[in-house]
């Protein structure tokens, strides 16, 4: 019996730790990972494929797109992944407004 496959996508535009990321989940043969460091191509992404989680860096050094926006465009998709917002960058106001919006979980690194 083949065992189900997790749709994961991962958003850092770090190359090093976007490399960390998928080579960590990928060791999982349940996962299926898409990595992108581009936020514009994560949304693209988001839209046209179906993910169980999305794991995101809440700065993605994109001055129009964040980990926020993209927790906003996943809510917004008829079978919703779960979120997970990661940042170096943690501020009360992040960690509420991520939680107000319905994040799965918010990590800060390093972890």
């Amino acid at each position: 019996m083949t065992e189900p496959t997790i749709q994961l996508l991962v958003v850092d535009d770090d190359p090093g730790m976007l490399a960390v990321l998928e080579c960590g989940l990928a060791q999982n043969p349940q996962y299926r990972v898409c990595a992108v460091a581009d936020a514009k191509q994560a949304l693209n992404e988001l839209h046209a494929g179906r993910y169980d989680l999305l794991v995101t860096d809440y700065s993605l050094g994109d001055t129009d797109i964040n980990g926020i926006d993209l927790l906003r465009a996943a809510r917004r998709l008829e079978h919703p992944p779960l979120v997970i917002i990661i940042t170096a960058y943690a501020s009360l106001q992040i960690t509420l407004e991520s939680i107000s919006l319905g994040v799965h979980n918010f990590l800060t690194k390093p972890f």
